[in-house]
């Protein structure tokens, strides 16, 4: 389905007013993941810029091509949610004239109209498409511009009313303990974060291996005033075993001295920064935003 290219765009960029701009645990609900990309702050900061300018040609100009729509002039924020078996939302931040409105529904084609609590939505009747590169199928596609400056599109009809009936957020978890970690900055570019078992740990890979023994994790991309900052924490099912995760990286990192491998992996490897706070383990780079759009770009 149409919707299902949006999703990939979403997960592949892996992004109110200013002050509310980042992402609170508190709109997560129930998550099982999350995706916070702010465009807008990506746009003016000095690093971010670089990278905003990597995305612009390589995303926004095919999703341009594809749906009609500018995105570098009208989304300033992206964010998409899974909830488990629920499904998953994606809502856009603009503004967005009525002219995307009709470009986006033209694109997704014939959609009956329905309504909760006076704010309308969409469910277009077709549940697959298969054009250019693009072959996707999506069980219940939902689209609504029912929230003031703001596009959500949701993978089933439930999800979208409890969306709309709570403007854009998620009822807060049952437990607090429950919540996902959220990491930010003064110049937040990308937040994501999750429970450990909605991502595919099932290799044997070393990084697959960290998941399999942690209960959340979490990630912020930063710009540094020139430098994009990485920060990823990783919260161990046992406060025990945080130690001992560190310990694994760092005698990855040392390891990494030894080879001769001078790839990019091996680079970023040998410039992680590994502690541990609480029962959660921290890593942290700093990359000049060259290199990062280098990386993206091989």
């Amino acid at each position: 389905m149409r919707f299902g290219f949006l999703a990939v765009v979403a997960i592949a960029l892996l992004a109110s007013s200013p002050a509310s701009a980042k992402i609170r645990a508190e709109q997560l609900g129930d998550a099982s993941w999350y995706l916070h990309v702010d465009l807008g702050e990506m746009k003016k900061g000095p690093a971010g810029s670089r990278l905003y300018t990597w995305l612009q040609r390589e995303i926004f100009s095919e999703i341009q091509k594809e749906l009609n729509v500018d995105v570098a002039r009208r989304i300033d924020r992206l964010t998409a949610i899974g909830i488990g078996d629920s499904g998953m939302t994606m809502i856009l931040d603009g503004p967005f004239p009525s002219s995307v409105q009709k470009s986006l529904l033209e694109w997704v084609g014939p959609a009956a109209k329905k309504s909760i609590d006076g704010k309308a939505y969409y469910r277009p009747y077709a549940r697959s498409l298969k054009r250019d590169n693009i072959d996707v199928d999506m069980d219940d596609p939902n689209l609504s511009f029912a929230l003031e400056n703001r596009i959500v599109f949701t993978t089933s009809e439930a999800l979208m009313k409890t969306v709309l009936r709570n403007n854009g957020t998620l009822p807060k978890p049952g437990d607090p303990r429950e919540a996902l970690m959220v990491l930010s900055a003064t110049r937040s570019l990308v937040q994501a974060g999750g429970r450990s078992d909605a991502f595919n740990a099932e290799s044997e890979e070393w990084d697959s291996k960290l998941l399999r023994n942690t209960q959340k994790v979490a990630l912020l991309v930063a710009d540094l005033d020139g430098e994009l900052g990485f920060d990823a924490r990783l919260q161990a099912k046992e406060p025990e075993l945080a130690e001992s995760l560190a310990n694994v990286v760092r005698g990855l990192i040392g390891l990494s001295y030894f080879t001769e491998d001078d790839s990019a992996p091996m680079e970023l490897l040998r410039g992680t920064r590994v502690q541990v706070e609480n029962g959660t383990l921290r890593l942290r780079l700093t990359l000049d935003p060259d290199t990062v759009v280098s990386a993206l770009s091989e």
